[in-house]
């Protein structure tokens, strides 16, 4: 059965096509740059490698994905479509967001994110996802990002199940909204 979030996907069944999970230095780069209040919500949490790095560093983070997913070591605290979520429900999960969203579904996570009543939220992001003019007269223009942190290196992630040599994706960024509309958005380059 699809859910909302995968049907305007245009995906069928949950099959894992998306499923990238964030490497440990990523999360640490963000963790060494910003401060959530917590408790921290992850809504598309993945095997948990995120998460388990902004726990590492003392967060208390609530865990969340559409299903439970391979490379686990424990269950998810709610397995619900993040798209789906209403913003009533939001605030019983945190404070402060933060995912590797699905790129396919990334402008709906955007969007979906920002009607919550949140402290905080940060999206990693490709880089281009910085353009577009359907974001940047929607997302962009009622709430841009805060701050854009850019990964200097690229990312080389590993989507669940492949097993073969890891190549860059593209260049990514940290995009770290704030519940205050900024006046302008700063971009800084973690290298």
């Amino acid at each position: 059965m699809s859910t909302p979030g995968q049907r305007k996907a245009g995906i069928a069944s949950n099959t894992g096509g998306d499923l990238y999970d964030t490497p440990q230095e990523i999360s640490l780069a963000l963790i060494a740059r910003e401060n959530f209040s917590g408790p921290i919500w992850e809504p598309a949490a993945g095997a948990g490698m995120l998460a388990t790095a902004f726990r590492d560093w003392g967060y208390v983070v609530i865990e969340g994905d559409i299903t439970e997913r391979p490379g686990r070591t424990k269950p998810l605290h709610l397995v619900e479509d993040f798209l789906a979520v209403r913003a009533e429900a939001a605030s019983a999960r945190g404070r402060s967001l933060i995912t590797n969203p699905p790129f396919s579904l990334l402008t709906q996570f955007m969007a979906h994110a920002a009607r919550f009543d949140l402290d905080k939220w940060a999206l990693l992001i490709p880089l281009t996802a910085l353009a577009g003019k359907a974001r940047a007269s929607t997302i962009y223009k009622r709430h841009p990002p805060t701050r854009v942190w850019v990964l200097a290196d690229r990312i080389k992630f590993r989507r669940v199940g492949y097993e073969g040599k890891l190549s860059p994706l593209g260049t990514h960024a940290w995009a770290v909204w704030h519940r205050d509309v900024p006046k302008f958005t700063t971009m800084e380059w973690i290298t």
